[in-house]
């Protein structure tokens, strides 16, 4: 482990224990609803080239035993939350009859929060390790700092190697029941390689820190101004921005319309964007569209947008999230990202449920035309044996398209035996 990330973990660990303590005193002054369990799984794997290496047709045949510990105590003024894993694993390939064991896949995810009338404290830190080989790009690779966007790395992790994801962040907003408001955050997140064969693959740094303001011009119209910094460090390289982003929403019965402007300064110019967004919401639905365009560095304009769509019943869940936006790589440079997330499950009976997940991924470097496809399906059945076990099967496939290089596919197949124990008895 870096010294770097040494530094960062050890900051993480130190605001756990001081947040932990705090939450726990607090319960006891505030007693509220509180949850502990442990969480055990038993997984048996076959997998066909799990790094997505072109021309590779390897097999590795795999258990792991999992073990997570998740722990939540929520009062009136505040909210806490941890979370702990790990797995023991047991391995083995078609080309050798030795048997690996290691512990893998270590993480922990905290989160705290305060709140009142007027006012509210975030607070989250999480760390992730895991072997890049073994990491699906589109299910598994998340942003350390938010977990439901791809990682910035999902596009280059292949290979073999380790993978150390870090995230801080820290939120306060004030005046949260007055016509005027502010809000002030920071966020650090860490990506640290060990032995990675993707040239691409280098350590990153990102910080970013935002002033934000909020003027509520009347009951339904408010209007936004933010500012913001970032600054990216690509192992000796350091790089920074400045931008401000004005929007406004405009609330209605039905849902919301909604618009932002941003202007965005560094090294290579000024990136700009203007977006418009309309939200629908439905007893068993929420609809989300949004539709814009942004002007890169280079001059070259690209539309942007953003479709959401959530639909909950009580045998069907359907979900689709459609993104496409200017973003900035992990080197430093702008590319474009299209993303697509569809999920549906439904229920077949009393104790099965069936589901299915299509996701896909496409990051194009502006900089250099460098360009990665990356797309998954998978399908999975859960059945309920008891109120606390759980089997599910899956069935996985994903492939990988890189400029330069050939085509990358990967099967899996997976059974797991589950069970979640409460420890508050």
């Amino acid at each position: 482990m870096t010294p770097s990330v040494k530094r960062i973990c050890a900051a993480a660990t130190a605001c756990a224990v001081v947040i932990s303590t705090t939450a726990l005193a607090r319960d006891k002054r505030d007693p509220g609803g509180m949850i502990s369990t442990l969480d055990f799984s038993q997984r048996v794997t076959v997998n066909k080239n799990p790094a997505l290496e072109p021309g590779s047709d390897s097999e590795i045949y795999s258990t792991r035993t999992y073990l997570n510990y998740n722990f939540s105590s929520e009062t009136r003024t505040q909210l806490f939350d941890l979370r702990v894993g790990s797995a023991l694993k047991f391995s083995t390939t078609d080309a050798s009859s030795d048997i690996r064991m290691g512990s893998v896949d270590p993480r922990i995810y905290l989160s705290y929060s305060q709140y009142s009338s007027s006012s509210r404290l975030d607070v989250t830190a999480n760390f992730v390790r895991g072997s890049i080989g073994n990491i699906n790009p589109l299910l598994d690779a998340a942003d350390p700092l938010d977990p439901d966007r791809l990682a910035p790395d999902f596009a280059k992790l292949t290979g073999s190697g380790r993978r150390d994801a870090v995230g801080l962040g820290a939120t306060l907003a004030i005046w949260n029941d007055a016509r005027f408001g502010m809000s002030f955050s920071a966020n650090l997140s860490h990506l640290d390689y060990h032995d990675a064969t993707h040239p691409a693959l280098q350590d990153t740094t990102q910080g970013s820190y935002l002033i934000g303001t909020r003027y509520d011009i009347s009951e339904v119209l408010t209007a936004t101004a933010d500012l913001h910094y970032t600054s990216l460090g690509v192992n000796t390289t350091d790089g920074s921005r400045t931008g401000i982003d004005l929007g406004f929403t405009l609330s209605q019965p039905d849902g919301s319309y909604s618009g932002q402007a941003r202007f965005v300064n560094g090294e290579d110019g000024l990136q700009t964007g203007l977006l418009f967004a309309r939200t629908l919401e439905r007893p068993t639905e929420i609809y989300t569209l949004s539709l814009g365009a942004a002007r890169a560095t280079t001059g070259e304009v690209f539309p942007t947008g953003y479709v959401s769509v959530q639909h909950e019943a009580p045998d069907m869940d359907i979900s689709l999230t459609a993104e496409r936006r200017l973003n900035i790589s992990t080197d430093d440079t702008e590319e474009m990202l299209t993303t697509l997330s569809l999920g549906a499950a439904t229920q077949l009976s009393e104790y099965g449920r069936l589901g299915m997940d299509v996701d896909y991924g496409d990051s194009l470097g502006l900089v250099n035309d460098n360009r990665a496809t990356l797309s998954s399906v998978k399908v999975s059945y859960y059945h309920a044996l008891s109120e606390d076990w759980t089997a599910s099967a899956r069935v996985l496939y994903n492939t990988r398209k890189a400029t330069g290089e050939e085509r990358a596919d990967n099967t899996s197949f997976a059974l797991t035996l589950s069970r979640s124990f409460d420890l508050r008895h």
